[in-house]
């Protein structure tokens, strides 16, 4: 995805149902304990950079606010840097050996920091959560670089979520299907009866095909050669990579509207929602909180509308699913280290991501959180998704670089030409270009 932090590429929109319930999220199960130390033992200072500024800024904040409750001797300065400049402004913090104690990042970040070793390994903190459940392995890997876990994941998203209206879905006498060729016919009957789209695609907004292309690497490929991909050990002309393209082309072929890459994601949002033009989005747990708030404050979800994941084309990584979302991760030069990876592995734990999981539209991706903190059906329904199976990390953020602009770039000329072997050869020269 074109990635600003989980939520703001498209929930911006949503800021103001947030600002509606701030007030009724904060106190409660917040103010726990940081899982690391404790509050006689940890003292001093730490400086946290994070992306979230209006109502997702003020709902982090209630956040950090539990570890201070419970840590009153440790003081948090929270700096907040546009989504677009963290990158750029990281790599110069932490290259000068003045980086933050604590700052939010994906995996592409991850991995060009600890490739230079210049994030605290948080193996233990990880062997914790995985062998408690709280995490899988595969969560794991996603902040991993080198056999070691670094990233903590705070914000989770689970993608390739087939969104509907249900009144819709019963007009047409389909029901939620069961495999891919189920998932076909239906689209295939709403094709031959001419009233709907099968689908709304916002692809102008560039991290838009990414939502797409992702789903079918993983559920063609697998999440092998899809993490491949990321650390090199796969080609972009690997047959099953190749495979994957080409079944996301044909699909893109039958199925796609004319205007997908004329419309946003938000206009795609409603056409689906609001203006029933069509009837299927693919996009992930988010659409949740930005339905109402982009098409109509009386939607209301799971009895306005739902969603399937997506089935695999290939039934053998039908358990393999594609997630996103927000990390944080801990400088190794931090001067205060037993208050910084406290607060990272408070992050992680059930207790601060339940604070904002109750805003709704995104997942707490530690496992142990309480479903009932959730304020709707369907976030519930997704978070479920979140810890089966196994997860793949979207593909552009967890390579980053030139190499996700590149891929941005072709997705949407293989949109227009359906020219697979362009595509492929695009992006071997631009893997190539950058080491992988």
């Amino acid at each position: 995805m074109a990635r600003q932090p989980f939520g703001r590429k498209a929930v911006t929109a949503a800021t103001i149902a947030l600002t509606l319930v701030l007030a009724a999220c904060s106190g409660g199960n917040g103010a726990s304990t940081a899982p690391a130390g404790s509050a006689a033992a940890l003292s001093g200072e730490i400086r946290v950079v994070h992306a979230w500024a209006g109502a997702e800024g003020d709902a982090f904040k209630q956040v950090v606010a539990g570890f201070s409750t419970a840590n009153p001797g440790v003081k948090v300065t929270l700096v907040q840097v546009p989504f677009d400049d963290l990158n750029s402004q990281m790599i110069q913090q932490f290259s000068a050996g003045s980086p933050p104690d604590v700052v939010s990042v994906l995996p592409g970040l991850i991995h060009t920091l600890a490739k230079q070793d210049l994030l605290m390994p948080l193996d233990d903190v990880w062997d914790k959560w995985v062998s408690d459940s709280e995490y899988s392995a595969s969560i794991r890997t996603i902040g991993s670089y080198s056999g070691h876990a670094y990233g903590v994941f705070f914000k989770g998203n689970v993608n390739a979520l087939i969104w509907h209206r249900n009144d819709v879905l019963q007009q047409l006498g389909i029901s939620d299907p069961s495999s891919w060729s189920d998932f076909t016919a239906a689209l295939d009957k709403i094709k031959s009866g001419g009233k709907y789209a099968p689908f709304a695609v916002g692809a102008k907004d560039v991290w838009v095909p990414t939502q797409w292309s992702d789903a079918f690497l993983a559920k063609v490929a697998g999440a092998d050669k899809f993490n491949g991909l990321i650390d090199g050990s796969v080609k972009w002309d690997d047959p099953d990579v190749v495979k994957a393209f080409q079944t996301f082309s044909d699909f893109v072929k039958s199925y796609f509207p004319s205007n997908a890459l004329d419309i946003g994601f938000t206009d795609a949002n409603c056409e689906w929602a609001s203006q029933k033009k069509a009837v299927f989005q693919n996009q992930g747990a988010f659409v949740n909180l930005t339905t109402p708030a982009n098409c109509g404050k009386d939607l209301d979800p799971k009895k306005d509308y739902t969603f399937f994941e997506m089935p695999a084309p290939n039934p053998a990584f039908s358990d393999v699913h594609f997630v996103s979302g927000d990390l944080f991760a801990v400088a190794k030069a931090t001067k205060n280290p037993s208050a910084a990876k406290a607060f990272a592995e408070y992050l992680g734990s059930a207790d601060a991501q339940a604070i904002w999981a109750k805003l709704g539209g995104f997942i707490a991706p530690n496992a142990k959180t309480d479903p009932s903190v959730y304020p709707t059906d369907n976030d519930r329904k997704a978070a479920k998704l979140f810890s089966q199976g196994t997860a793949v990390y979207d593909l552009d953020d967890a390579i980053g670089g030139q190499v996700q602009t590149v891929e941005r770039e072709e997705l949407k000329k293989l949109i227009q030409t359906h020219d697979v072997n362009a595509f492929i050869k695009a992006m071997v020269d631009a893997s190539s270009g950058a080491g992988g």
